[in-house]
């Protein structure tokens, strides 16, 4: 195994409030409620740093999200990709997620996902 690239770059995804009037919320997200009204985000929420290092055809990519296991099921083959990495920020939820405590927490607007893969 030699390496062949290490990559680093910033990325900036946009912040937007959820809007949780109308959804079902089991008893498991109630505490996501109690959260998102207490926090105030700080700016560089929406910064973060990925690495992607590239060695035998294998490509790690270092994000510093926690995303869903479908998530990161989604990638290309040869592709594994490393949570927490580099900083700490939100979950990552996939689209399809609405009202559970990962979504309402999550600072990210739904197509947040789908910019990061």
């Amino acid at each position: 195994m030699f390496l062949q690239h290490l990559f680093y770059t910033a990325l900036k995804l946009p912040i937007e409030e959820k809007k949780i009037e109308n959804l079902t919320i089991g008893e498991r997200a109630k505490p996501g409620i109690e959260l998102i009204k207490k926090r105030k985000l700080p700016p560089e929420i929406a910064q973060a740093k990925i690495s992607i290092l590239r060695f035998s055809g294998l490509s790690v990519v270092f994000l510093p999200f926690e995303m869903f296991f479908e998530t990161c099921c989604k990638t290309k083959e040869n592709v594994v990709i490393v949570n927490y990495a580099n900083m700490y920020r939100p979950y990552l939820v996939p689209e399809n997620i609405r009202g559970t405590y990962e979504w309402i927490v999550s600072p990210y607007p739904d197509e947040a996902e789908n910019i990061v893969l």
